[in-house]
């Protein structure tokens, strides 16, 4: 007599196989038919479980333009954790809700890579934006090389180039470069093998003669560890380590190594991109 076996994974121990007798004699019966559709169903609604599992969100917030006329939010991000022990941050601008960037950190939270997708639908805008052209970036950390591809208009490129940790990258001139997330992982890699001064190299995302991307070298920065000092972020006083960089800004990070505000040289604390007050919803 055959017999079926369906095997589940990952569905955190729910179900993990089962199986049944099929006798060739009753394939004439619609029994057997609907045995399978309640399967297959049972398949699908399991899997979809399992999916919905592999995340756990662990903090949500937004991070604000401050100067002395105010502040006004620019992004808002998530931060997840996911059921391999990595993390992600998820984040949205405000201003262009349908460019989504993806940090993503090892259990150690060490920057392992990075993402960015343009889509026409915004789950926080109600209108869709026909003219924008479904876009993807991802990139791929490693210790010593740099890993991305896209794909645009249904072509797909590849570019890779030798690097040198700790780095960061970004698009051509910048553009929607987030230098909070992106240096938070900088300084945790910095505090995880105990530098107080480090030279960050830097690497342009950018498009080639046949249509594709490829990746440039920029100019890398020094950033340098002065010291403990108190200072106003996430809504009150506390103590936070302060790193400045040779060319525009110092960096005021908490004592777990989140980069809270970013200060452009040359201007008042005041004049910074900060992190408001932080949504603690799974610790």
């Amino acid at each position: 007599m055959p017999r079926f076996h369906v095997c589940l994974s990952g569905c955190n121990g729910l179900i993990t196989a089962f199986q049944f007798d099929f006798r060739p004699d009753e394939c004439h019966s619609y029994s057997m038919l609907r045995v399978l559709v309640l399967v297959l169903g049972l398949v699908a609604g399991l899997r979809q479980m399992a999916a919905a599992q592999d995340s756990t969100l662990i903090a949500e917030g937004d991070y604000v333009a401050q100067s002395e006329n105010g502040s006004k939010p620019v992004a808002h991000w998530k931060l997840s954790r996911l059921t391999s022990g990595e993390y992600e941050v998820t984040e949205s601008f405000v201003r262009n809700p349908y460019v989504t960037q993806i940090f993503r950190f090892d259990a150690q939270f060490l920057p392992i890579g990075y993402s960015l997708a343009i889509n026409r639908f915004s789950g926080q805008s109600p209108q869709p934006r026909p003219d924008l052209q479904p876009t993807s970036f991802s990139c791929i950390y490693k210790a010593n090389e740099l890993a991305c591809d896209s794909e645009y208009e249904g072509r797909k490129s590849h570019a890779s180039i030798a690097a040198r940790e700790p780095y960061t990258v970004a698009f051509d001139e910048y553009w929607f470069a987030d230098i909070t997330w992106a240096f938070t992982g900088v300084v945790r890699r910095m505090q995880h093998t105990g530098t107080r001064e480090t030279l960050v190299n830097a690497y342009l995302i950018k498009d080639n003669d046949t249509g594709g991307i490829a990746l440039i070298p920029d100019t890398p920065t020094k950033l340098v560890f002065v010291g403990d000092e108190q200072a106003n972020v996430l809504g009150k006083m506390q103590t936070v380590r302060r790193y400045e960089s040779a060319d525009h800004s110092v960096l005021l990070v908490t004592m777990d190594g989140l980069v809270a505000a970013v200060v452009p040289k040359g201007t008042a604390d005041s004049t910074r991109i900060a992190m408001g007050t932080i949504s603690n919803t799974n610790p």
